[in-house]
């Protein structure tokens, strides 16, 4: 709620990847084996959380689907505290924002392929491709900066984060924050009272056709 600059924003996804492993858009990471050398672990930086995967995303035949998707959003939100208004308004936007990050992303096939998905990146690259904040002040704040005795970093999907990179901007900071807002509130809903559980199983079961 308190955010009021990009460079805090990526920072505070870092350090809520650190304590609770949330994923986000721009920030998060995980803690996975060396793809070259199984005994070693090391951080992968995420690739932005679409909600829905990229192929779904594309199909049109998705549309019912990507309604319930936002009604989600929306009574997350509402219930969060948001007025129903402003609440769909977010959905719409964070709907509209995961979209345009899906069409940048890499196809499952690509994911899985080592060639394309493994790419070890070192202080300086990594700034190069998040050139829209300090990344050193990101790495520092998830504590897996040099400082934290990390020399190396890996990522997957290259355009995902060079889109993020470039839609992260002051005017969309409203947006990436009501984001994450639902992001965390949905990601640990068993965590928090009935009505959060429950909107969260009301989804599920939409999603399955249950």
């Amino acid at each position: 709620e308190n955010i009021q600059t990009v460079q805090e924003y990526v920072n505070q996804m870092a350090r809520l990847s650190h304590d609770f492993g949330t994923p986000g858009l721009i920030g998060s990471f995980t803690v996975d084996n060396d793809p070259y050398e199984n005994a070693l672990n090391v951080i992968w930086l995420n690739p932005p959380d679409t909600g829905l995967r990229h192929a779904y995303l594309a199909d049109a035949a998705n549309e019912a689907y990507f309604a319930y998707y936002q009604e989600y959003i929306r009574d997350i939100l509402i219930r969060y505290g948001r007025r129903p208004a402003e609440a769909e308004q977010s959905a719409r936007e964070i709907f509209a924002l995961q979209q345009d990050l899906a069409r940048h992303s890499l196809p499952a096939g690509q994911l899985y392929n080592t060639v394309d998905a493994v790419h070890p990146l070192d202080l300086p690259k990594l700034q190069r491709i998040y050139s829209a904040v300090d990344v050193h002040a990101m790495l520092q704040a998830g504590g897996i900066a040099p400082e934290d005795g990390v020399q190396g970093w890996y990522i997957s999907d290259p355009p995902a984060i060079r889109r993020v990179n470039q839609l992260l901007t002051a005017e969309r900071l409203p947006a990436f924050k009501e984001y994450a807002i639902f992001k965390l509130l949905s990601e640990h809903s068993a965590c928090l009272d009935t009505s959060y559980a429950g909107l969260t199983q009301r989804y599920k079961q939409q999603m399955s056709g249950a």
